[in-house]
């Protein structure tokens, strides 16, 4: 099933993090591979399996190449709220040998399916599946600071959407000798009669430069995601209490509880406040602003090519909203499963021509949840924003074959 795509229109607290670390948490499409695929009549074990890239078509007449990854087996024997999940990381180099030769990475796939890597799974065991690049010692990443506010993230798919799609002639730009990881986490919204178990498939697309006769234009992920008060007054992020003025900056966040999962998810502002971005939603309906032009942190104007979006189940919508000239940048409507606790499809947005984005102007997330479950649930809402980057100088990098 493909995801959706629109056009834009007008408890306990957990430890607090600086905002790269929620970022690197805030997770939180079609299939990747259905059977008769690479993994078809392997002897298929139960720990992470990588195949090297093959060839799945061309774009601008260059080869696309697919690289493929089941992670581990992991076996789901009770209710698994988001977050709360079996998970596991695997690291490897999208194009072993490549050496210093510059990659473009145009989309990112995940299924789920049982052990045997081939038959299918519900979607409604998927929790979240990033692809970053790894951080800590080894963190080689040389470009300017328009890939860093996300620290390292390049794509992230979650329950509602599991693959993401660059438009043509655009990609995010990594080196071949790069260390990237994927982390994947699955979930279970209801109940189970009996245990099973269930991996992620997972494939990233990429198109090497030295066969581009054109180079792709490179794009920067931003995360802005909303976020409730839980400690300190007033609810703008990054903005003083005494210099708010609601014509500017918006009505501002909601007073909430923090979810209180392993992984953080609270920061703190230079005023003393903390904020969770993932919080306690009670019973009924809530709609929930905040003001995000910190976290989208623009360099320049700039233009929006791709949103990818990251709710929890009863979301109704997540909008990216420019508070300044008083219009809807995106927003993106979610259905959920009839019957039961879960996200049947999200909706994203994909644009060559892009939308324009400006930095002096202010942004706000406004996210509309509809409880219906008649008690707490957990709530998240994120905009995985790709805008174009003008400040990559790529040159140093170009025509580089294996080795460098």
């Amino acid at each position: 099933m493909a995801s959706m795509k629109s056009q834009p229109r007008g408890p306990a607290r957990g430890p607090e993090r600086p905002l790269a670390a929620v970022l690197l948490i805030a997770a939180v499409a079609a299939p990747a591979c259905g059977p008769g695929g690479l993994f078809e009549g392997e002897r298929i074990g139960r720990v992470p399996v990588e195949r090297p890239a093959r060839r799945i078509g061309a774009a601008g007449g260059a080869p696309v190449y697919r690289k493929e990854i089941l992670t581990e087996v992991y076996t789901v024997d009770r209710i698994y709220k988001s977050m709360s999940g079996p998970m596991g990381m695997h690291r490897f180099e999208i194009d072993p040998g490549g050496g210093r030769a510059l990659l473009w990475v145009t989309g990112f796939q995940a299924e789920m399916v049982a052990p045997d890597g081939q038959a299918p799974m519900s979607r409604e065991f998927m929790c979240h599946s990033n692809l970053s690049i790894r951080p800590g010692p080894g963190f080689n990443f040389q470009f300017p600071t328009a890939l860093q506010p996300t620290g390292g993230r390049l794509f992230t798919l979650a329950q509602g959407q599991l693959a993401i799609a660059l438009p043509e002639g655009f990609g995010v730009p990594v080196l071949a000798d790069q260390t990237v990881q994927i982390a994947a986490q699955v979930l279970n919204h209801n109940a189970v009669e009996r245990p099973f178990e269930v991996r992620h498939r997972l494939s990233v697309d990429y198109v090497r430069d030295s066969d581009l006769a054109r180079p792709l234009a490179p794009l920067m992920p931003r995360a802005v995601f909303a976020m409730k008060t839980i400690e300190g007054e007033g609810g703008h992020f990054g903005v003083a209490p005494d210099e708010v003025d609601e014509t500017v900056h918006g009505e501002g966040c909601q007073v909430g509880l923090d979810a209180g999962t392993q992984f953080p998810s609270v920061l703190r502002d230079e005023h003393g406040r903390a904020f969770s971005a993932h919080w306690i939603l009670e019973p009924g309906r809530e709609e929930n602003h905040t003001l995000v032009t910190r976290l989208l942190d623009l360099p320049y104007d700039t233009t929006l090519h791709y949103v990818a979006v990251h709710l929890h189940p009863f979301a109704e919508y997540v909008e990216l909203r420019d508070l300044t000239a008083r219009r809807t940048v995106y927003r993106s409507r979610a259905r959920n499963v009839p019957g039961r606790i879960g996200l049947a499809e999200v909706e994203h947005f994909s644009s060559a021509p892009g939308l324009p984005v400006y930095k002096g102007h202010e942004y706000e997330v406004v996210s509309v949840y509809n409880n219906t479950s008649g008690g707490r649930q957990d709530s998240m809402a994120t905009m995985f924003l790709y805008l174009a980057a003008k400040d990559l100088d790529l040159s140093r990098f170009r025509r580089a074959g294996p080795g460098g």
